[in-house]
């Protein structure tokens, strides 16, 4: 990701999403979503940032964590009524849900990205 070949990060994406589709499910591959997506924002590209997020409500949709994190993509880019809105759609269905990405991962809100 720091070498800036956006292509290449892509395509190690879907490899990741597949690789965690098969071997430990939604939960897992909306975090890492999450996760290279605190990346992405570290290095200054928020629109991969925003992208990751994203895609990692798809992956996982019913997952409120990973609506926060897409909140915070949106809110880092600006979109404050947008990023209100998932932040509110989160919070009304919880934080401690089956579908909860840390809930089935193990790994404490704390230590999101």
């Amino acid at each position: 990701m720091r070498h800036g070949k956006i292509d290449e990060v892509r395509t190690a994406v879907e490899h990741l999403i597949e690789f965690h589709m098969m071997s430990g499910g939604r939960g897992f591959a909306a975090k890492s979503l999450c996760d290279l997506a605190g990346r992405a924002k570290e290095l200054g590209w928020t629109a991969l940032q925003f992208e990751l997020t994203q895609r990692s409500t798809k992956v996982n949709p019913n997952d409120p964590w990973t609506r926060i994190q897409h909140a915070k993509s949106l809110h880092d880019a600006g979109q404050l009524d947008g990023a209100k809105m998932l932040y509110e759609a989160a919070l009304d269905n919880g934080l401690d849900g089956e579908n909860h990405a840390v809930a089935q991962t193990g790994r404490p809100v704390s230590s999101a990205a």
